[in-house]
């Protein structure tokens, strides 16, 4: 679904992913789509806890990780409303692991 914005005369998704940091409150990317989403996760999931993008930003970062949600948000209202957030994927130093994502999602 789309809608067109009366402002810019351009034609504005309705629906947007964004994943986020539950821990350190920090946005990691906006997608149009849950697919999308979970590709970005997935190849995450491939990448040392230690490493960017996946080395939490705080000082305590070798003790620490990073919990990884997807939030819906619905942007035909405004402001734009939460739909709801899936808790995905954790990552630390004792490894990964997939939270409430559907397995089928995991693997594409």
């Amino acid at each position: 679904m789309a809608r067109l914005s009366a402002d810019f005369g351009t034609l504005l998704e309705s629906v947007m992913f964004v994943l986020e940091d539950e821990i350190h409150a920090e946005p990691q990317g906006e997608f149009l789509d849950l697919e999308s989403a979970m590709a970005e996760l997935r190849r995450r999931s491939q990448i040392p806890w230690d490493q960017q993008p996946n080395r939490a930003p705080c000082t305590g970062w070798r003790g620490c990780g990073r919990e990884y949600e997807i939030i819906e948000y619905d942007q035909s209202v405004s402001p734009s409303r939460e739909v709801r957030r899936i808790r995905a994927l954790e990552i630390s130093s004792t490894g990964i692991n997939w939270r409430d994502v559907d397995p089928t999602l995991r693997l594409k």
